[in-house]
């Protein structure tokens, strides 16, 4: 949840945001990875979420992530790196 305040910089420095439930949240749909070109990778049950970004003018790559999300990972966490000891 972002405050009042911060939303009102995020907004003048021209960065438009799309409100996203806290259910969405819980479901990852935030957890999206931008590819460029107006391109995001998200999870296919992301539908809501992926269908504002297309409104707004991006291309969304929907992939089934099911078995990562179930454990709490999403785009975004499967593109972080991974250290091996």
């Amino acid at each position: 949840v972002l405050s009042d305040e911060f939303l009102a910089e995020i907004d003048a420095l021209g960065i438009r945001t799309l409100p996203v439930t806290y259910k969405e949240v819980q479901a990852l749909g935030g957890n999206i990875v931008s590819l460029g070109d107006r391109r995001i990778l998200s999870t296919a049950h992301n539908g809501r979420v992926n269908a504002m970004l297309e409104d707004a003018g991006f291309r969304v790559v929907a992939v089934e992530l099911d078995q990562f999300t179930r454990c709490g990972g999403g785009p975004h966490c499967l593109t972080m790196p991974l250290r091996r000891l």
